[in-house]
């Protein structure tokens, strides 16, 4: 009962309803499977590159302390900066002159070096306070506020400190890198060795951070801030920063979030420690705006779902033309039915299509021209049996001439083959054996030239073939002609096309040596170049002039030879060019070089890869002289 009111829905509808279920559900639920892998792997994408832009940057900061803590260790490993310093002048000047000629150059060269970077030594030694640099006493080194007045451990390891106060024209802020060397006598400390420099250095490192709105800390391990995207805070220690954080800055875990200044963020933060830079446990912190995360979220449901919207109208849209096609077609076909009705067999009924609307329109359309057929039965049945016969005398009498050309065909070549044997014996019996040798050489030659049985011949069988028809060019020349092949004997099983060499040995007669008017030689080398076969075949004939060679060639690459050449030569090698072609590609074919009055060289290339199978070739390698 449910079927037949389902049958009662119009076709249009019921595509309708399927579409809703089948389509408009799974895209809505694959959509959102799909945002939500996409959310996740876009999510860890930008952590991944935040965490090695955060380790990049870390290792670009270690790189500047690296840098300025060379510097001193490059003062401390001078030994006339350590002589000058350690030496008691007696004389003001020798201490002016050893500070002029040896001091100050270091110094000056340091510092162009290492722009915006300050040295200070401190020491006990009096006699050689004669510049900013060197001329700081002890007592000096107790009143800055970096030192505070207090002993640093004497280890002769470095320490690093963050201070406003080193040059007086420049509020800006320094980090220091201090070295405290011991007098061995008292075991006291009596020389600091100490290097400043701008911390402009570190925030030309952070400060492309900013366009982002990320936020960055460097903390050393008491808590000060070095450097950081917020300008004002550097120097302040980051746990009375409480107002600034949501929370302890120390409770402050990696890829967690976190609120700073009232904003949401997300937290990278590592703690590090380089003993060779005299840096433990300070941290740098990386605080990226939860809203660019978010904003990256919500372009990827934007996109989703714009994109679902785009897709399901697009499918209604189809769906809809579909079924308004589906529904005129049998409209279309109810009323040539209703026609048919009454009883009009003449209408004409087009199938619209290959599915199975238009397989009922075409099946229809048989039914109501059977009718008709079966209406004029008698006039259109005579009419059929009349056509009938008269085809199948005109296919009688086309088969029967394909029988008679195909028995003429294969009956002439035999006849003629038995006509030169005949020939042959007759002239053995008249004891002419020259001539019969030479009605031999052409019947064999002739029998080779019949033989439509093989497409391939090996290389071994066509020079044989070609010695077969030199014979005979011997006996015409009257032995002033020479035939020399230089084959190595590995190549003689390759197949190639039969009758491919014997044709060019004809031209090279005929053209080259015949005209010559005297004794020629005729040369054919074979050579494998990669994974081709080469066969040169050349003479010392007269050659071709440029003009003659030219049009040659442009014979060979001619689609179809024009009447001139159907009765030149130069057929042959148009032939034999474009059956390679064919065969083989474009790359393949002949080359054609020649001097005129010098000979002619023509160059066959096929490819060995593509032959047939190698065989074994029936003699050995050929370098003989015919």
């Amino acid at each position: 009962m449910k079927f037949v009111k389902l049958n009662n829905v119009s076709l249009k509808k019921k595509l309708i309803a399927i579409y809703l279920i089948v389509s408009i559900l799974p895209i809505m639920s694959l959509g959102y499977f799909l945002t939500s892998q996409l959310y996740e792997s876009t999510l860890s994408h930008d952590i991944s590159l935040t965490i090695s832009s955060h380790k990049q940057l870390q290792d670009n900061l270690l790189g500047v302390f690296r840098s300025n803590s060379g510097v001193l260790e490059g003062l401390l490993r001078d030994p006339r900066v350590m002589d000058y310093v350690e030496t008691y002048y007696e004389e003001d000047y020798m201490a002016i002159l050893d500070f002029t000629t040896y001091i100050s150059p270091v110094i000056r060269r340091t510092q162009m070096d290492h722009i915006n970077t300050y040295i200070r030594i401190y020491s006990d030694n009096k006699a050689i306070a004669h510049s900013e640099e060197t001329g700081n006493s002890m007592q000096d080194l107790y009143e800055e506020s970096w030192y505070n007045g207090q002993s640093y451990t004497a280890t002769s390891r470095l320490s690093w400190v963050v201070t406003d106060r080193i040059n007086k024209g420049n509020p800006a802020k320094y980090i220091g890198c201090f070295r405290e060397l011991k007098n061995i006598k008292t075991n006291t400390i009596n020389r600091v060795f100490a290097v400043f420099f701008d911390e402009s250095q570190l925030y030309s490192l952070i400060s492309q951070e900013q366009e982002s709105g990320k936020v960055i800390f460097l903390v050393n391990e008491k808590g000060q801030i070095v450097t950081s995207t917020e300008r004002s805070m550097i120097l302040e220690n980051i746990s009375e920063l409480a107002g600034s954080f949501s929370s302890n800055f120390d409770d402050i875990e990696n890829n967690t979030y976190t609120n700073f200044n009232g904003q949401h963020y997300s937290v990278i933060r590592t703690t590090f420690s380089k003993s060779n830079l005299a840096i433990k446990n300070w941290t740098l912190v990386t605080l990226i705006p939860a809203q660019n995360l978010q904003a990256t979220v919500s372009k990827i449901w934007f996109t989703s779902i714009g994109l679902s919207l785009v897709c399901i109208v697009f499918s209604l849209i189809l769906v809809l033309w579909v079924s308004n096609n589906i529904a005129e077609r049998a409209k279309r076909l109810i009323r040539k039915m209703n026609q048919v009705i009454s009883s009009n067999y003449n209408i004409k009924i087009f199938s619209s299509g290959s599915d199975e609307i238009g397989s009922i329109e075409q099946h229809f359309s048989d039914l109501v021209q059977k009718t008709g057929e079966l209406i004029n039965e008698v006039l259109i049945a005579n009419l059929k049996i009349k056509d009938s016969e008269i085809n199948y005398q005109k296919l009688q009498t086309e088969k029967r001439e394909a029988e008679i050309i195909a028995l003429q065909e294969q009956i002439n070549p035999h006849y003629l083959f038995n006509t030169l044997e005949t020939i042959r014996m007759n002239l053995i019996i008249e004891n002419d054996r020259k001539n019969a040798e030479i009605v031999g050489l052409f019947a064999e030659g002739f029998r080779v030239a019949i033989n439509r049985d093989r497409d391939y011949f090996s290389l071994a069988e066509e020079l044989d073939f070609v010695r077969t028809y030199f014979k005979i060019q011997v006996y015409r020349f009257r032995g002033n002609i020479s035939l020399i092949i230089d084959v190595p004997e590995q190549l003689l099983c390759v197949h190639i096309p039969r009758l491919l060499v014997q044709p060019l040995v004809e031209n090279a007669v005929y053209h080259g040596i015949e005209m010559k008017g005297e004794p020629g030689t005729i040369r054919i080398a074979a050579y494998q170049q990669e994974n081709d076969l080469c066969i040169k075949v050349s003479d010392d004939g007269v050659g071709i002039s440029e003009s003659d060679l030219k049009m040659i060639m442009d014979t060979l690459h001619d689609q179809k030879p024009r009447e001139a050449d159907r009765l030149h030569s130069r057929i042959a090698l148009r032939n034999i060019h474009q059956r390679l072609i064919l065969m083989y590609g474009e790359t393949y074919g002949l080359q054609i070089e020649s001097v005129l009055n010098k000979g002619t060289q023509v160059l066959i290339r096929i490819p060995i890869n593509e032959n047939l199978p190698l065989i074994e070739a029936d003699n050995g390698g050929d370098a003989d002289n015919v």
